[in-house]
């Protein structure tokens, strides 16, 4: 904890909460990185990824959808990013599938992307 000293004639009304805990708590209900793809709840990059998917072409002949994503391994250390002046950040990795519909009617082949 934090102490602060403070020359106010008015005594503080509440206690300062600690911004940079609640910007860090924020960001991770937004990314979930740490639950599973299969028990994420819908919120956050999950719901954004939902919302804007599937994609379909002006034919409806092709469907692009997406199934999951997750984050993958960070390439340096915190400390080393700040070393080396560079982003801290985690290359994030999306599995999407295509949908392709040929012909009235015709049975749909699903792909991986």
């Amino acid at each position: 904890m934090i102490t602060r000293k403070t020359y106010a004639s008015i005594p503080d009304a509440a206690e300062m909460p600690n911004f940079l805990e609640v910007q860090i708590k924020s960001y991770e209900d937004f990314l979930q990185a740490h639950v599973p793809p299969s028990k994420r709840a819908m919120r956050g990059l999950h719901q954004i990824f939902a919302d804007v998917f599937p994609v379909t072409d002006i034919h409806e002949n092709y469907s692009l959808e997406y199934v999951n994503f997750y984050l993958g391994p960070t390439r340096y250390s915190i400390d080393e990013c700040r070393e080396r002046n560079m982003t801290f950040a985690a290359p994030l990795k999306v599995t999407m599938r295509l949908i392709t519909r040929q012909g009235e009617g015709a049975q749909k082949q699903v792909k991986d992307i």
